[in-house]
C-alpha cells in the first residue's frame, strides 16, 4: 500500500466521504427551517473541507519523494490537523445520528407504520425528538472543536520544564 498512493487516497476518500454523507444527512434534518441562502452557505462550508483534504492528501502522497524532508512534515501536520479538527466532531455527531436512526427504526417496527393522528388543538411549533437529538448531537460535536484547534495550533509548542533540586 505504501507504494500505491492512489489506493491509499481511494480508500481514505471512500471512508471520509461516507462519513461526510451520513453526517450531512443528519444535518439536513436540522436545517430545513433556515432560509434557502443560509442552507446553501452551510452546504458549501460543510463540503469544502473534504474537497480540500482529499486532493491535499493525494498531492502529498503522490509527490512525497519530491517534497523536501522539512516541508513534508509541515504538509502532513496541516492535513492531519485539519482532518482531526473536522472529523472528530463529525464522528461524535455520527454517534448521535446513529442513535437517532436506531430509535426511529425501532419505533417504526413497533408501530408498524401507523399514521399518527394530529391534534388540531395544538398550536405553536413543537420540536420533534429526532430533531432535538440531532441538535444535541451538533452541540456535543462542536464542543471539542475549539480545544482541538487550540491544541493543534498552540498546545503542541507550549512546553514547560520543571526542575527540582534535591536538598
Amino acid at each position: 500500500m505504501r507504494n500505491n498512493p492512489i489506493l491509499v487516497v481511494a480508500i481514505f476518500s471512500a471512508i471520509i466521504l461516507t462519513m461526510d454523507a451520513y453526517a450531512w444527512w443528519g444535518i439536513k434534518k436540522i436545517i430545513p427551517d433556515l432560509g434557502r441562502p443560509v442552507q446553501r452557505i452551510i452546504k458549501i462550508l460543510y463540503w469544502i473541507i473534504p474537497l480540500l483534504i482529499i486532493p491535499g492528501l493525494a498531492i502529498v502522497l503522490t509527490f512525497r519523494d519530491d517534497i523536501p524532508g522539512d516541508r513534508i512534515m509541515f504538509y502532513f501536520h496541516l492535513i492531519s490537523g485539519t482532518f482531526i479538527v473536522f472529523y472528530i466532531p463529525k464522528l461524535i455527531f455520527i454517534v448521535f445520528n446513529l442513535f437517532d436512526d436506531l430509535i426511529f427504526q425501532i419505533r417504526k417496527i413497533i408501530t408498524l407504520r401507523k399514521h399518527r393522528i394530529n391534534n388540531p388543538e395544538s398550536k405553536g411549533h413543537k420540536i420533534t425528538r429526532r430533531k432535538l437529538l440531532n441538535q444535541v448531537g451538533i452541540v456535543f460535536a462542536g464542543l471539542p472543536f475549539l480545544p482541538l484547534i487550540y491544541g493543534i495550533a498552540h498546545g503542541r509548542f507550549d512546553f514547560t520544564t520543571a526542575t527540582t533540586t534535591r536538598g
